[in-house]
């Protein structure tokens, strides 16, 4: 019995890690040099990012800066995205089309690791 109660807490506490969080994408960018600059710009305004790798395909990898929060669903996701709107530094670059994706399409540049 105890040998069972020792496994589901262990299972409990692995669930998270598989969870499919959602993040906000601030940017997309075939340059990782472009990605990069990006990621100045945000993290002197406090707005706390990194840059992940995103295989569009085969032969093309985008560089992407996500904001640093994971969120649960996609709900809690679209509302920081719109609070992220009404940033300062987001208006002033324009950067309207922020949008959310899961964190399981992203893998972190192994440049920031």
């Amino acid at each position: 019995m105890l040998k069972k109660i020792a496994v589901a807490v262990l299972f409990l506490m692995c669930v998270p890690a598989f969870s499919d969080d959602w993040v906000v994408c601030m940017g997309s960018f075939k340059s990782y040099d472009n990605a990069l600059e990006r990621l100045h710009l945000l993290s002197e305004a406090d707005i706390p990012v990194f840059i992940a790798e995103h295989k569009k395909n085969e032969d093309e990898t985008l560089f992407r800066v996500i904001y640093s929060d994971y969120f649960y669903t996609a709900k809690e996701a679209l509302n920081a995205r719109n609070r992220l709107l009404t940033k300062n530094i987001v208006k002033e670059l324009n950067l309207f089309d922020l949008w959310c994706c899961k964190k399981s399409d992203l893998v972190l540049s192994p440049a920031l690791q």
